[in-house]
């Protein structure tokens, strides 16, 4: 909460948003906007779905389609007076130029998404599409990465007796390991058997150091 607080309160970079698919990326990065006081800074959504925007949010309807390109309808706004973008597209090597260079030249900030289950396969998915390390490294104000994973029943999940095995590969201290409490799934008439009802969203965030 203090990394996103931190992120969002910039006048300008890049903040990456990760998700297993494109509608959880969508949905996180449209909950980051609404923590931005519209009031004090205008916001303009680029986005190809007519879908509810927060309050405050200047939506611009961009056809991925049509001639006029997601990255020449983010380039347009660089001229417009706009303080935040959120960029709803998955990018392509034309968009994610004009996302750093928009970060670092017009000092925007942008919010945008990559398809990814981790903050950093967001940042290889920018790499990939051709993002120059350095400029990419300057410009990002936070990497986030979602995934939407299913809850155990809370009527049946069983205790999992053995927690140090289970906790061991994932190099966690000997205190955070005795600290836990994990559970397995059981399943029970509630659940249907399965031992899940329900879903959760997991999510990680990092910054970029020097």
């Amino acid at each position: 909460a203090v990394a996103w607080k931190l992120a969002l309160g910039q006048r300008r970079g890049l903040i990456l948003v990760g998700g297993s698919t494109r509608g959880l990326a969508q949905r996180v990065a449209t909950a980051a906007v609404r923590e931005i006081d519209t009031t004090g800074r205008r916001v303009t959504a680029l986005t190809a779905v007519r879908g509810p925007l927060p309050n405050g949010v200047h939506g611009v309807p961009v056809e991925a389609d049509a001639e006029w390109s997601p990255a020449q309808a983010l380039r347009a706004q660089f001229a417009m007076d706009v303080d935040v973008i959120l960029v709803g597209f998955t990018p392509d090597d034309a968009l994610a130029a004009a996302m750093v260079e928009g970060a670092l030249v017009h000092d925007k900030l942008i919010i945008a998404t990559m398809p990814s289950r981790d903050a950093v396969g967001a940042v290889r998915g920018m790499l990939a599409l051709g993002a120059e390390p350095w400029p990419l490294a300057e410009a990002l104000n936070l990497v986030h990465g979602a995934a939407q994973v299913r809850s155990l029943c809370a009527l049946c999940r069983a205790p999992l007796s053995e927690v140090k095995m289970a906790l061991a590969p994932h190099g966690l201290s000997r205190a955070a390991v005795n600290k836990a409490k994990l559970f397995r799934a059981k399943g029970c008439g509630k659940c249907g058997g399965s031992g899940y009802r329900g879903h959760r969203v997991l999510g990680e965030s990092a910054t970029i150091s020097p």
